[in-house]
């Protein structure tokens, strides 16, 4: 069975990836689309309750949602960043733009039990 979860969302990420490394049987693939921060973030734009609902507040380096991969116990880990987001395409959320420019970007992440 296949289900539809959001990693960028929870709270835990580590604990949701831990789970879905638990269900799948040997040799099973993870196969995620999310949001991945491709820059530090200043604080004060990941509070913003805009950015929770565009789902980039939630957003997690690179190098830190691979490292919670491989520490759950997955391997063959590999993160596409696919569509970064430019200022042009999120100037509406936010007034400050230039210090998220090319910060995020939906990303395919694969990972092998």
């Amino acid at each position: 069975m296949l289900s539809n979860c959001v990693i960028n969302l929870c709270e835990d990420k580590e604990k949701a990836l831990k789970e879905a490394y638990r269900v799948l049987k040997r040799g099973g693939r993870l196969a995620i689309a999310d949001i991945v921060a491709l820059k530090d973030i200043p604080e004060s734009i990941i509070k913003r309750a805009k950015l929770w609902a565009g789902c980039v507040a939630g957003a997690i380096k690179v190098e830190e949602y691979k490292d919670i991969l491989k520490r759950v116990g997955f391997k063959d880990v590999e993160i596409i960043p696919a569509h970064v987001y430019t200022k042009d395409l999120i100037e509406e959320i936010l007034a400050d733009k230039n210090k998220i420019d090319g910060a995020f970007a939906g990303a395919y992440i694969k990972a092998v039990k």
